[in-house]
Parts: structure tokens; sequence; C-alpha cells
């Protein structure tokens, strides 16, 4: 598992992209998989940036699986509205991934991430690649 740790900004974007793009084709995931997961990575990085507060900082993990990659991305801190699970970004989220779950995460959690008491959020998902 790698964990990378950046500052909220669109500016990391593509950083977190190369990452899970190296991750992705370190499990010999092709291009077409790849390709989505930097979509989703875009979109879940859009969705909590819009809702970060000044200074917040974004936790992206990677997980390498035998057939596929879980990314997680978290925003610490966040307003408490984070995602809406019926937008537009969240169905481009829900196209080109396999699984995926957001959560914000209450003051049980903070303290590995964040030494504020705001809210911390985060959107995990799952993509795999196609069965031959």
């Amino acid at each position: 598992m790698i964990h990378l740790q950046t500052p909220a900004s669109a500016q990391q974007l593509p950083v977190i992209r190369a990452v899970a793009s190296t991750v992705g084709m370190s499990v010999d995931l092709d291009l077409d998989v790849i390709s989505d997961i930097q979509l989703a990575i875009d979109e879940a990085c859009t969705q909590l940036l819009r809702r970060c507060i000044n200074g917040a900082v974004l936790h992206s993990t990677f997980e390498a699986l035998g057939n596929g990659l879980r990314v997680t991305v978290a925003a610490a801190p966040v307003r408490s509205s984070v995602v809406r699970d019926k937008s537009f970004g969240w169905d481009i989220l829900d196209t080109v991934t396999d699984s995926i779950e957001l959560n914000v995460l209450d003051s049980a959690v903070l303290a590995l991430w964040s030494s504020s008491d705001q809210p911390v959020g985060s959107i995990s998902f799952t993509k795999l690649a196609p069965k031959k």
C-alpha cells in the first residue's frame, strides 16, 4: 500500500494520477483501466477539494489488488457537507469504477488524519481489470 499526502490543491492532481498510474502498471492493468482510474481520481479529488477548508490536506492511498486497484482519497478538514451521491460527478465515479463509497469520518477517527475538530471527507473506489 502506498500513502501520499499533498496540500489540498488542484495543482496536485497530476501527481496523484501519476502515482495511481504507476501502481496500476505494476499490477499489469491495461491502459483503459488506468484511464478510468485517473478519471475517477480527478472526480473524487475535485469533489473533496470543493469542500476543503483553507490549509486542508489530501491523503491518498493506493492498494494494488491482484486484478485491480483500490484508491482512497481523504481530505482534512472539510466542511461537514461533503459529496452528494446523486450528483453528476458521482454518476461519473459510479460509471468508471467497480465499487465506490463515501464517508465523512467522525471525531473518533479524526486524530489519525487531522489535528482539527472539523470532519474528514473520504471517497474510496475499486477498479478491477476486465475478465479475460
